[in-house]
């Protein structure tokens, strides 16, 4: 019988897209001993090596997401697009300019 925290953390890792480098990359499991759980290439992996890995996928749960409200989308968004009207404006006074020189 599947250890159901080995279950856990295949849900987890995929609904998440996190890689055994990531585990690896993360947590001090290393990125082999991360791919074997994932894949099922070893059923002997310890039960607190197990533990670490669980932890570390379920903090992407407990990771909360508010969405950015539409004044603050505005108010982020309305300076970057004057800046790349200012620099449109700008490239291609450059290439007028380049243009006449050549």
């Amino acid at each position: 019988m599947k250890n159901p925290q080995i279950n856990r953390i295949k849900e987890l890792a995929k609904k998440y897209h996190i890689s055994a480098y990531d585990i690896g990359k993360n947590t001090q499991v290393t990125i082999t001993t991360a791919r074997n759980i994932l894949t099922d290439a070893d059923h002997t992996t310890r039960l607190s090596t197990v533990r670490i890995v669980l932890e570390y996928l379920e903090s992407f749960e407990n990771r909360i997401s508010t969405p950015i409200a539409e004044t603050e989308t505005e108010s982020i968004l309305n300076p970057l697009k004057e800046e790349i009207k200012r620099l449109t404006e700008a490239i291609t006074q450059l290439n007028k300019t380049l243009l006449e020189k050549n």
